[in-house]
Formats: structure tokens, sequence, C-alpha cells
């Protein structure tokens, strides 16, 4: 049996636009050598004591730290968030009685998720024409299209070092490989949701894989299930994939033309990606269908309901269940939202593990933990030119700063070494091939009221902490952020 092999994360650096300043940043230093200019040149006692007033303002917005972030960068979140509480655009109420009603297949989803359209398609003559249906989400203003796979596998706790490392090795072949052959795919995103099972679905699981032993084991094992009814979590991962139809158009094109053309295409390309999660040691259960996808969105929004990802009505009409998929009432807070079902608010990972982790390092926060909750990871792929071009600046950048801080003496910190090691491994992995992805992670908390919420969030934090992950609480944004980790393929620009 081999060893278990030892993964780092690389140093983040924190984004910026130029000389390591961010765009408010910049802004911000531009607006302080107007005003000093303004000073010098008009003179006065008024308005060089107004002016430094005005720079003691800028130095502060520019040095200070405020939740994480320089105060200045925290104006726009400010603003936009002011202005919507001002003219109620924080508020969602769903009433197609005073609106008038959608057409059929658009889903009537609060702010940024507007325009989403729920179609299904069951295609003959491509790879996927095997009778099976599959949901799909128009993304009308960004040109995409989305469809959602359940899967699973085996929990790395129960795995051997060999068939880990096998299984981590194939994740990583899979994503370049979907990378360099479908560059279509622009978006992937994996989601884990952990609720509390309800005791039908504990009895129809039992009664769907139990019953292989004797009587007097089927009455302990009911007894089992009797007694952890309140305790039980039901894990669920989903895989969504967005194709661009503008880098698909040819193809969509040649399956037809037109939405289902493109619909084609997209079917091809998840025949295409199931296959991949297949050899990557992972259990594709299907292509959710335009009601599963409905049924998913509502039971995000409204999780104390009888909506199920698995509860398909025979027979349903796609147009009824876009009508029913969105929210009756959405209220967004500064640090929360308020929907059907309770409050939720959204914190991103901004620091990964530090030290080397292996691959089981999430068991703490994936299963580890009782708060219902959502964990999204949104790989995005980043053209192969674009990507050599950062890692070269950045390998340059790093060597500059280094020539600097040996020619005036200056020692490098622990940090700087890392970072600069990290740039030559990224510029090695792109000469040899390597797909470069961004990664958007966030982990969306669900309870009934304001107080469970603020307990779910502090069990949260200390699982992320297990694993040496550090969050941070998303203020201002909580809508948009809530979005962001339903299978939508949202959240990057």
């Amino acid at each position: 049996m081999g060893e278990l092999r030892s993964y780092q994360f690389p140093v983040r650096v924190e984004p910026s636009v130029a000389f390591g300043l961010s765009l408010s940043r910049l802004v911000t230093v531009g607006t302080a050598g107007v005003v000093f200019i303004v000073m010098m040149t008009v003179g006065g006692v008024g308005v060089v004591a107004g002016g430094s007033v005005v720079l003691a303002l800028l130095t502060v917005g520019m040095f200070v730290r405020v939740g994480g972030r320089y105060a200045v960068d925290w104006l726009p979140v400010w603003v936009g968030f002011g202005w919507a509480a001002a003219t109620r655009n924080n508020e969602f109420y769903s009433s197609p009685e005073l609106t008038g009603p959608l057409p059929d297949t658009t889903l009537d989803l609060p702010g940024e998720l507007f325009g989403l359209e729920l179609h299904e398609f069951a295609p003959d003559g491509v790879a996927g024409g095997d009778g099976r249906r599959y949901g799909m989400l128009r993304d009308t203003f960004r040109d995409r299209l989305v469809t959602v796979v359940e899967l699973s596998g085996q929990d790395f706790l129960f795995l051997d070092p060999d068939d880990e490392q096998a299984r981590i090795s194939a994740w990583g072949a899979m994503l370049d490989h979907l990378a360099q052959a479908m560059p279509e795919l622009v978006r992937l995103q994996v989601v884990h949701t952990v609720g509390a099972a309800t005791a039908g679905h504990l009895d129809a699981e039992h009664r769907r894989h139990g019953g292989r032993g004797s009587p007097a084991t089927a009455d302990s094992y009911r007894q089992v299930l009797d007694r952890c009814t309140h305790h039980a979590q039901e894990h669920r991962c989903l895989l969504a994939v967005a194709l661009e139809t503008r880098q698909a158009r040819r193809a969509g094109r040649q399956a037809g033309g037109g939405l289902p053309g493109a619909g084609r295409v997209l079917i091809d390309r998840a025949v295409a990606v199931e296959d991949a999660l297949g050899t990557a040691g992972l259990t594709v259960h299907g292509w959710l269908s335009a009601a599963q996808l409905a049924g998913l969105l509502r039971g995000a929004f409204d999780p104390d309901g009888t909506h199920h990802v698995d509860a398909e009505p025979a027979g349903q009409d796609p147009a009824v269940a876009a009508a029913t998929a969105g929210p009756a009432a959405m209220v967004d807070q500064w640090s929360a939202v308020r929907h059907d079902g309770g409050w939720s608010t959204t914190l991103q990972v901004v620091r990964p593990p530090s030290r080397p982790i292996t691959g089981d390092f999430l068991q703490h926060l994936l299963i580890g933990v009782p708060a219902r909750r959502r964990m999204s990871l949104l790989y995005v792929p980043t053209s192969m030119h674009v990507a050599e071009r950062r890692a070269q600046t950045e390998q340059v950048s790093s060597e500059a700063e280094q020539a600097v801080r040996a020619r005036w003496g200056f020692s490098s910190s622990a940090r700087d070494r890392r970072a600069h090691a990290d740039a030559a491994v990224r510029e090695a992995d792109l000469v040899d091939g390597r797909a470069v992805y961004r990664v958007v992670w966030l982990v969306t908390v669900t309870a009934p009221d304001p107080a469970a919420l603020d307990a779910a969030v502090g069990q949260v934090d200390a699982a992320a902490r297990r694993c040496g992950v550090e969050l941070r609480r998303l203020t201002g944004t909580q809508r948009q952020a809530f979005g962001f980790t339903l299978p939508l393929c949202r959240g990057a620009r």
C-alpha cells in the first residue's frame, strides 16, 4: 500500500490592476493627487484646510481595512446596497396577478437571476438520444445553456491511499480534458448540499436498498432508522455545466440551428462529460429533467417544503414547473437574506489551507456539521494564451521584486518565497499542457430564524477552521451570493 500524498495550495495573491492596487485604490490615489495639486495651486487657508480634510479621508480609505477589505473598496457595495434599500429593489414578491403572467418558460426569480428560462429536450439522433429527458436552463443575458447532473462517489475515508490518489489524479485529468477538448463549456460548478433527511426519504431508501439480511437484522436496522430520524442528514452532489452558445455557433448550425440546435450540442457535450465522470470514479445518477430542476430551485428557496429533486410528477409540463420554481418572497438584508423557508447567509472562502493537506481535508465541513448548508465550487477555465501571459507576468514581477529587495538590502519573507515558487510551478504546468481554472468557492448556510442562523454559521465556521479554511461572511451582496451557490454557473465574470 502506497503512502498518502499531500498537496499544497498556492499563496493567495490580492487581486490588483497595477502596482498591487485595486481599481478603487488607484482612483483614490489619482483623486488625492488632483486634490494636492489644487491645494498647492490655489492656496488660501480655506482651500488648504478643506483639502487637508479630503486628503485625510482619502488616506484612511486607502490604508484602513474594514472587514478584510480596504475602506475605499467598500464604497461601491455601500452605494449599491443603499440605493437598493431606498428604492426597495432589495425586496422581491411573486405577484403574477399584478405584474402579469410571464412567458411559459421564463422563471420568476429575483434580482440578478431574472432572465433564466427552463426548457426540456428529449433528443433523437444524437449521442444522448436514448429516451432520456434533459432539463436545460437558458441564461438569456449571458447567452448560455446550463444542464445539471447528479452524481456520487465513494467517500475518501474508506479508500486506501492508492485508490484515493487515483481518484484525485483522474479528476484533474478530467478537468484538463474538458478545458482543452471542449472550450465551449465555459463553466463547471460542483454543488454539494446537506440537509436534514426526512423520515419518508429514509423509509424510501430502506425499501429500495434494504431487505438483504434476516428478519432479525431488518428489524434491528428499522429500529436504528427510527431512532436516528431526527439526526440523519441527506447529502447530494450536483455538477452543472454551461455551454457558451456563441462559441458553439458552428456546431449549433450543423445540429439544426437556433435553440434546438444549441440544445443538441449541449446534450452531446453532456454525454461526453458523463463518460469523463465515469473514468474519474464517479457514479452518474442521471441528468435532471425540467421538473427536477424546478424542484431543485424551489427547494433552495423553500427548504422545508415538500419539493425534492427526485420528486417528478408523471407528465408534468415544463411550463408548470417554471411557474412554481421561484420564491414567493425574498428580502435582501446587509448580512443575510430572508426567503420562503427561512434565512440564509453566504460565506466566501477567502483563504485555503496554508499547510499541506490530503484529499479528505474537507471531511469536517462536509459531514461534521448538523447545519443545513450548500457548498459551491465554480470552475472557470482560462484560455491558454491568457494563462501563459499571466504566468509570465507574475514570474517576471516576482523576479523583479526579489532583485529590488536584494539591491536595497531587504530580506524576503517566507510568503514572498512561496509566491515566487508558486509562480514558477504554475508556468511549468502550463508548459506541460495543464489547464488553468479560476475557482470561486462559496458556502450558503440556511436556518429557520436569525438566531438559529447565527448558531449555524458559527458551527460551519468552526468546522472550516478545523479544515484549515478561512471563511468570511459576505455583506451587502447576500442576494447575489445566494444565487451564486445555486447550480446555475453564475458567480464569475
